[in-house]
């Protein structure tokens, strides 16, 4: 199993270091903030996801992972996590299925 820094959707996030904030966009069932968590020293890894059964597993998944945080909500409201503004390391995303095949994924580091 390759390590989760060379995956496309998170490239970048070793640079982000110990105690870091780290935002996982359209999470889906938690694999990626939960590898994140488990492969590195984020002191918070936040997992976004707006659809009700996404957020079951979500939720289930990150159930071990304490540095994961779940959030409900739609990341294309403005006020999502308006209190990490400028605050967070790295940001991830894999778009949705129907979307991927025009998106390609998205980390970016602060």
């Amino acid at each position: 199993c390759a390590p989760i820094a060379s995956l496309p959707a998170v490239t970048g996030v070793e640079r982000a270091g110990p105690g870091a904030i780290v935002v996982d966009l359209c999470s889906g069932s938690g694999a990626i903030a939960i590898a994140v968590a488990d492969e590195t020293r984020a002191g918070r890894v936040i997992a976004v996801e707006r659809s009700p059964a996404a957020l079951t597993w979500l939720r289930r998944n990150a159930a071990g992972f304490p540095v994961v945080e779940v959030v409900a909500g739609d990341v294309t409201d403005p006020g999502l996590l308006s209190e990490l503004r400028d605050a967070w390391n790295a940001i991830g995303n894999v778009p949705p299925a129907p979307l991927q095949a025009h998106s390609a994924p998205v980390l970016a580091s602060a």
